[in-house]
């Protein structure tokens, strides 16, 4: 049985966070966490980081302080916030949603998610394979940052628009 959200609340809104964030003009690549350590994938944003140019920008959302400080220039660390408004403002600015983790009982980030219109592109384990379908994104094995790299560049090469429609029906199908 899988979990619900409340669609009424994760849905597509216009947004000018990436105005915020001074990235207006970047790719955004998100990625969202309670806590952020290796098996949710820091890391492997980490090294992500290095592979993709200064048209891209990875944010990630519920680091701490010092996960922060830490982070490479081109990785924008938020606090965590319990703000959903927030969350879905950030979910609908991103042009995708990155879950790099290697375990997860359900996958709830790429629902939200995709109930705001964004692709998702997760790792080929526990429950993220079943909630993603190749209208709503891409699923990479373990690790291999260098496909999710290429998947992202398929991501900007057909455009956000393309999944958008898909990634909420969905949502709207499975998950209400």
């Amino acid at each position: 049985i899988f979990n619900g959200i409340d669609l009424s609340v994760y849905r597509y809104i216009k947004s000018n966070i990436k105005n915020k964030l001074g990235i207006e003009d970047a790719f955004l690549v998100l990625g969202v966490a309670s806590q952020w350590d290796d098996m949710k994938g820091l890391s492997d944003f980490g090294r992500l980081a290095e592979l993709i140019s200064d048209d891209f920008k990875i944010v990630l959302v519920g680091l701490q302080k010092h996960q922060i400080l830490s982070l490479p220039k081109n990785i924008i660390g938020v606090l965590r916030t319990d703000n959903i408004n927030d969350l879905v403002e950030l979910y609908s600015a991103a042009d995708v949603t990155l879950s790099l983790s290697y375990a997860e009982s359900m996958g709830l980030t790429i629902i939200e998610s995709m109930a705001c219109g964004t692709p998702v592109i997760a790792y080929n384990n526990t429950a993220q394979p079943e909630l993603i379908t190749q209208e709503t994104g891409f699923i990479v094995e373990n690790g291999d940052i260098k496909k999710v790299a290429k998947c992202i560049l398929k991501i900007k090469n057909m455009n956000r628009g393309h999944f958008s429609q898909s990634c909420r029906n969905r949502v709207l199908q499975l998950y209400d």
